[in-house]
């Protein structure tokens, strides 16, 4: 059994989702950010994020780097959001 009831559970995932959704309106413009720009934003390390990020994340190709858009970012972490444990 989780540590959190599903209703509970669901809640905190609505208000992530409602949180993350306040902060993309409030990021209207498309800002491109690269790896290091991505792992401060989210606050992980450069190693969380080759592990569990650089791969699922959509990104734009500029010659031979990667930039990720920051509300790509969240759209992802939104759709993806879910509590850890379960």
């Amino acid at each position: 059994m989780g540590v959190l009831s599903n209703d509970t559970e669901q809640q905190l995932v609505k208000e992530i989702k409602e949180l993350l959704a306040e902060k993309m309106k409030k990021n209207h413009t498309s800002n491109l950010m690269n790896k290091k720009e991505v792992c401060k934003y989210l606050n992980i390390s450069n190693n969380t994020f080759d592990k569990y990020m650089y791969h699922v994340l959509p990104f734009i190709q500029i010659g031979s780097s990667r930039r990720w858009e920051k509300n790509e970012v969240l759209e992802y972490l939104m759709k993806h959001a879910s509590v850890v444990g379960k």
